[in-house]
This record gives structure tokens, sequence and C-alpha cells, in this order.
């Protein structure tokens, strides 16, 4: 059990053992009676609060990282950074631009604490009205019809090359939420990848379907949260036959197709079966888009395993760079430093988005 640290005004040059068996400590670490006793491992300096600051005894000609005092403060003023960075991202994030109501609300705060964080989510709950197709279902139906059986309607559910990119790039520069789920730059370049291959006709193998359901989701959450005056025409979305209705309305349409597709690879290709960074960003950057078409249960649910998910993938574990075992960075998903930061902020984003949901539904 660890020792309380009690306030003083000098700290103590005895160690523990010494000071609670009552006897004389030579200041040395280990001292001469907890080596006698063989417990030179026991051998520690109690922590004292001295003057406001903690402070730890250290015996002259002691090696100073024998110490783990500095390591500890240094570890939590990151972890502070870590967490208040994240908050400031996720309350920086940009409302939608389709929202019922014209009240305009001043998120541009950071968050100062957890609680604060639930009216930054709750900015992305606008309750989006939308036309009696939508309410009805017509979109579901659209993709459970293009995902009948041996039927890949990959190319009839891409926009244009020029729109995709005019979406991919609002989402990455103006939704803070997504720089919790993905790598800018990387996502950047897988883009331009898979508009090549697209471009040459040589199909997405099965390898890449994990990055198509990344894909259907930035899509989504970009064409909903897009200003109505920067909404692409028609003629470069998906032509699948939806009511010619105003910008508006065709880019929550179009946003609830990419919605649904990207739930149907999730389901077709049996990811769902096997833990994969690739589908808990997807899962996580959809979050922004289930309140908003009224899928409260299944958000609940989706949220909650892409939580699981998440720790199946040990990003729980990921701590800070100082403190990450050579196990877990020997795993592929994180075996550089960018990676493992991305783990960190995707599995805050996941437990704090859960928890918001949570809250919702209770």
């Amino acid at each position: 059990m660890s020792e309380p640290i009690k306030t003083s005004q000098r700290v103590s040059r005895s160690c523990i053992e010494c000071g609670r068996r009552k006897i004389r400590c030579d200041k040395k670490s280990p001292c001469q009676p907890c080596i006698r006793r063989n417990a030179a491992h026991e051998c520690k300096r109690p922590i004292a609060r001295v003057r406001g600051q903690l402070t730890v005894y250290t015996a002259e000609g002691e090696d100073s990282s024998n110490v783990k005092l500095d390591d500890l403060l240094r570890e939590r003023g990151a972890l502070r950074a870590q967490i208040a960075e994240l908050e400031t991202a996720l309350a920086l994030s940009k409302p939608c631009a389709h929202s019922r109501t014209s009240e305009s609300t001043d998120y541009s705060q950071p968050a100062a604490s957890l609680e604060d964080l639930v009216p930054a989510f709750e900015q992305f709950d606008i309750g989006i009205k939308t036309s009696t197709a939508a309410r009805d279902g017509a979109e579901k139906e659209i993709a459970d019809r293009l995902y009948g059986p041996a039927a890949d309607p990959l190319f009839l559910l891409l926009p244009s090359k020029t729109c995709s990119l005019q979406l991919v790039n609002y989402s990455l520069q103006t939704l803070g939420w997504l720089h919790c789920a993905v790598n800018a730059d990387v996502f950047l370049e897988e883009h331009e990848d898979f508009w090549q291959s697209t471009q040459l006709g040589t199909g997405i193998p099965r390898e890449r379907r994990p990055w198509l359901i990344v894909y259907f989701a930035v899509l989504a959450v970009g064409i909903l949260y897009l200003e109505p005056e920067r909404i692409p025409g028609g003629a470069h979305l998906p032509q699948l036959g939806l009511p010619v209705v105003d910008p508006v309305a065709m880019a929550v349409h179009t946003s609830r197709i990419w919605y649904e597709a990207a739930l149907k690879e999730l389901e077709r290709y049996g990811f769902a079966g096997a833990p994969s960074l690739p589908v808990v960003q997807a899962l996580s950057v959809l979050t922004l888009c289930h309140s908003n078409f009224g899928e409260h249960q299944r958000e609940w649910l989706i949220t909650g395993f892409a939580t699981n998910m998440a720790r199946c993938l040990d990003m729980h574990k990921l701590g800070t760079e100082t403190n990450c075992s050579k196990d877990l960075c020997r795993r592929p998903e994180w075996s550089s430093p960018s990676q493992r930061e991305l783990g960190r902020r995707l599995w805050w984003s996941c437990v704090i988005r859960d928890w918001q949901t949570h809250i919702r539904h209770t």
C-alpha cells in the first residue's frame, strides 16, 4: 500500500522502513539496516509536500534516475496536456450547417472537464428534418437493394473524384472530431491511391475493404456538415434515383446512403468479427451521424461495440511513449509513434462518446 503524502517543513532523510521501525537510518540508498534485513528493494524515501511542492530526499552520490518522482510528475503533465488537447479538439469541432435551429452557440472555448464536453458533443445532434422518403427509410431500402447477393455496388455509390476530394478535405480540415479518428496525411494518400486504382478499373481487393468503410463514413459526415452553398451539384453525387429536391435535402439523403453503405460493408465482409483499427475508426466517425438520423438505439449499440473493439486492440494500454510496453509496440497497428498517437486519440474518443451516449440513454 502506498504511503500517504504528508505536508512537512523539510524532507525526511530516513527511509520509510527505518522510520516505521523507529531505528537509525544511515541515509543511504539502500541503507545498511535494510540491506542487513535482506530488504534492500524496500528501501524507499517518503514523498513530502514542502512549500506546496512534492519533494523526495536524494542522498549524496545517489543516481537520480533511481528516483521515480520526476518521471511520474512529467508523465502526469504529459497526460494532462494530451487530455487538454483532446478536449480542445472536441470542443472546437464545427457544428453541422444543416441545423434546424438558427441559434448560434459559441464552442470556441476548450472544455475544462469531462462534464464540459457534453455541450460540445450535443452540438452534433442537430435533429435534421428530412423529407417523407427519408423518414420512411428510403435510403436503407436503396442500400439493401444495392448490396444484394453477389453484387458489389461500389462504383454506383461513388461521387465524382472532384466531389470526393472536396468532401474529404472539408472533413479533415474543419471537423475536429475526425482528427481524433484518422491521420489526415495518411488518409489523403490512401484516398489518392484508391482513386487511381478505381480509374484503372482494377477493383478493390478484400484487404482494402476496411479502408472503404472509413471512406464512406468520412463522406457521410462531410456532406452532412457542409455549408449549404458548398453542397456539390447532383451530377457529382451518386445517381441512385433519389427525388430531385433542394440541395440541403439532397445532401442529407446522400449522407444517409453513405452511412448505410458503411454499415453494409461492415456487415458483408465480416469485419465485425475480428478487431480492426479501420473498423474502430469508421465507427468513431459514424457517431456524428447516428442521432441525426434518429438511430439512437443503433448509436448506443455501435458506440459500445467500438469501445470494446478498441479494448481488444489494446488501445487502453498505449499510455504514453515513455511507458508503452515493447510487446505492444511490436503489434502492426502500433509499430510507429504516429500510429500509437492515433490510437490514444481514438481510444479517448470512443470512451468519451460512449460515456456521453450512456448519459443520454439513462
